[in-house]
């Protein structure tokens, strides 16, 4: 099955997920840094117009926690590094390189993490 809908199943669930877990003030959430452009020769970060030769998305985990993505919630830390490895191996099974870069890069973090009010 691709990545995209192993996702897509359960982007509902991972959303009452979300919202439960943030109500009851406890739990943890599965967070991915946002992404930048780099120039693959140098690594450079560029836009994509400014680049004027191949580039490729790389997580920039330099962000600031509260400004990563939130791509689920879940009731426990080790229900959380499940699903984390769920999509590491997802990720693999694709073979997309992009991919498996972005799964690596996911972190479970607990809600009340105060790098998240930063």
């Amino acid at each position: 099955m691709r990545l995209f809908s192993v996702w897509a199943l359960r982007a509902g669930a991972l959303m009452l997920a979300m919202a439960s877990a943030a109500s009851a003030g406890g739990g943890w959430y599965l967070m991915g840094p946002p992404t930048v452009v780099v120039k693959i020769s140098t690594g450079e970060i560029c836009s994509v117009a400014q680049c004027g030769e191949p580039v490729e998305r790389q997580p920039n985990r330099e962000v600031p926690l509260s400004r990563w993505d939130r791509h689920g919630a879940y009731d426990t830390a080790s229900a959380c590094e499940s699903f984390k490895k769920q999509i590491f191996q997802s990720a693999r099974e694709v073979g997309a390189r992009d991919l498996i870069r972005d799964a690596i890069a996911l972190e479970c973090v607990a809600v009340d993490d105060p790098r998240l009010r930063q």
